[in-house]
């Protein structure tokens, strides 16, 4: 089954999702900004990698968003102690993060 991934404006909008999802009965969980933004991340790069590992010739450049420049321009230092992630890594870590 799909997932939906909803991004509240304020903590009253949360509250209020939250509520609703709870009434209907539905399973829901509340993720902190900084896993979302890891979640985004890793799906860009899921999405910009064949299963090869050899990016598509087929996909133009597309803009990024303000909040896409910052993850990709984040400092030295976090960039030196990341690992290269594989595709198989990625798909992991989105069905453990899904599961949770």
């Amino acid at each position: 089954m799909d997932s939906i991934l909803i991004r509240p404006k304020n903590q009253k909008e949360l509250d209020y999702i939250v509520e609703l999802l709870q009434n209907i009965g539905a399973a829901h969980k509340t993720v902190s900004e900084e896993a979302t933004e890891e979640f985004e991340m890793a799906m860009m790069m899921k999405a910009a990698i064949s299963t090869t590992g050899i990016i598509r010739e087929e996909r133009a450049a597309s803009p990024l968003s303000d909040l896409q420049k910052e993850l990709l321009n984040q400092s030295d230092e976090d960039i030196k102690n990341k690992l290269i992630v594989t595709d198989m890594k990625i798909q992991t870590e989105e069905e453990e993060w899904l599961n949770q």
